[in-house]
């Protein structure tokens, strides 16, 4: 499911992408790897913490209340 479907943002919001974005993204990071000679065991336990922690899209896709007075 595409994040624009979505009828209200929410935390599961950042979890959404378009078809072909995970393709690209990985292969694109996979290069990266190689192209500077990290040890692909960074980045592949930086892709497992990202997908158990997704702590990022929790943060930037959450509906926060702020509160006039602030």
């Amino acid at each position: 499911m595409v994040h624009h479907g979505d009828t209200q943002v929410d935390a599961t919001t950042g979890t959404r992408h378009h078809p072909g974005d995970y393709l690209i993204r990985e292969s694109m990071g996979l290069l990266t790897v190689f192209f500077f000679r990290i040890p692909v065991a960074y980045w592949a336990y930086y892709r497992i913490c990202s997908i158990f922690l997704p702590i990022g899209p929790m943060i930037t896709s959450s509906s926060l209340y702020v509160w006039k007075n602030l």
